[in-house]
């Protein structure tokens, strides 16, 4: 079985409590003396065995096997890249079974996650899964007063669309802002713009 690590938790001494997201659920396992493995740590693609736990409610994990991408030596992207599950986990927290979209989306950009902006893909992932969950934002009314928006407008948390005079962030141009929200593209944002997108990512969904 594979899957994605989304948190790690130590439970004693040297025993982990790790979150995995799978192509179908999301598994909390145990791990002991976890901490003496390198291979158990937040984001990485792991490949493992669940195994029952005699009289108890939990599954162990063992057989594990790091599954590396080579951009994991460049601490800059991986930092990136865990804050990013960091968030989806909290996202998903109270959730057991998933749709494959979540793990097919984490190996398809964990493989391009070194050719470009990591900032940008984090955020192209990010409103991926909103349009999925059917939560991605409206644009032409303002979530605060809601009232038609302007040539220019703020973005807020989950990339809700405002005035400028109403939210007071930022401000962007409408029309690329439109783009971003329905097709999940940022090439029309310069690397500026785009650090203050990503921002609003870190904030969760």
């Amino acid at each position: 079985m594979q899957g994605f690590v989304l948190n790690v938790k130590r439970v004693k001494s040297e025993d982990l409590l790790v979150t995995v997201l799978t192509e179908r659920k999301i598994k909390k396992l145990y791990r002991f003396y976890g901490v003496r493995h390198s291979a158990v740590n937040l984001g990485f693609k792991i490949d493992f065995v669940a195994e029952p736990v005699q009289n108890k409610n939990i599954l162990r994990l063992k057989d594990l096997m790091h599954l590396g991408f080579s951009w994991l030596h460049d601490s800059y992207r991986l930092g990136i890249w865990q804050n990013f599950l960091s968030i989806l986990n909290l996202h998903l927290q109270d959730t057991d079974e998933i749709d494959p979209f979540y793990y097919e989306l984490l190996c398809n950009y964990a493989d391009i996650f070194e050719q470009s902006n990591p900032k940008r893909l984090i955020i192209e992932a990010f409103l991926k899964i909103q349009k999925f969950e059917g939560t991605a934002s409206r644009y032409d009314f303002c979530f605060i007063c809601d009232k038609p928006t302007a040539e220019n407008v703020s973005i807020g948390k989950g990339f809700m669309i405002a005035h400028h005079e109403c939210l007071g962030s930022y401000k962007f141009a409408k029309k690329p802002t439109v783009e971003l929200i329905t097709e999940g593209r940022t090439i029309y944002f310069e690397n500026d713009e785009v650090d203050r997108l990503y921002e609003i990512t870190q904030k969760g969904f």
